[in-house]
This record gives C-alpha cells, structure tokens and sequence, in this order.
C-alpha cells in the first residue's frame, strides 16, 4: 500500500504575494500605466479578491464607503518599495514602476518561476489596467 504522506503534495500552490504584486505592477507598467493610485490598487484587488487564481494566496479586506485595505497587500508593496517600486509623492497617492525597472523585475519573474507563470498573469493584469481606467488630466 502507498504510503499516502510520500504521494501527497504539501507545497501551497500559490505563490508569495510580494512577488505577484511586483509582476503584476510591472507588467501594467511595461503597457504604460507605471503610476497607479494606491487607493484604485486596494480597491481593484479587493475586487478582484474572489477571483484570483489559485497562485495567490487568500487576501482579507476591509472596506469602507470609498477604500478597501488589507495588511498581506500592504506588506507585500511595502517589501518592494525602494527596490524599483517606488511612492514619490508626500501624500502617497500613488505607486510608481519605471519602465527600466520594470523589464528586470520581469525578467526576475520568469527565472524564478518560469514564463507560464507570469503568462498566466497576463489576463488578469489586462483586467487590472481596464480596471484603472484612463488617467486623471492634471
């Protein structure tokens, strides 16, 4: 008889979220939107929360008339920061992925996960940019 324990997968199937996050900004920034508003980044990923695939890990949100925040996103930007995520503005309103960076981050991403990974992200990163909408006219 198998022994069940040597036959069962006990790896998580989802990825670090801090890694997803840094493709996810990327990919939207090598298409042009390298700076997002971070109240539209928590609110879309709330939004998205239900529907994420099985590569991330569960996010918890909490909502309130106008925003939407979780703590396992917000450590997973943060990681990033300085490191080619940037928040340049004194109010944080927004984060920013310059199109340099954002090419290594990608090819980051591929050599440790490999390409289907990071093409599996392509679908909801294109759901994520329709999702910021156009850019406000200063």
């Amino acid at each position: 008889m198998p022994d069940p324990v040597a036959t069962t997968n006990t790896q998580p199937s989802h990825l670090p979220l801090k890694d997803l996050v840094l493709a996810m900004l990327s990919l939207a920034a090598v298409q042009g939107k390298n700076r997002i508003p971070i109240v539209k980044f928590y609110q879309i990923f709330a939004d998205m929360a239900d529907d994420l695939p099985p590569m991330f890990p569960p996010l918890i949100f909490t909502r309130t008339s106008y925003s939407a925040y979780s703590k396992r996103l917000d450590d997973a930007l943060q990681f990033w920061v300085g490191y080619g995520v940037e928040v340049p503005n004194p109010g944080l309103k927004h984060i920013q992925v310059m199109g340099e960076s954002a090419e290594r981050h990608l090819d980051w991403f591929k050599e440790r996960y490999g390409e289907e990974k990071l093409e599996a992200l392509r679908p909801l990163v294109a759901q994520f940019i329709s999702d910021l909408g156009p850019e406000p006219t200063p």
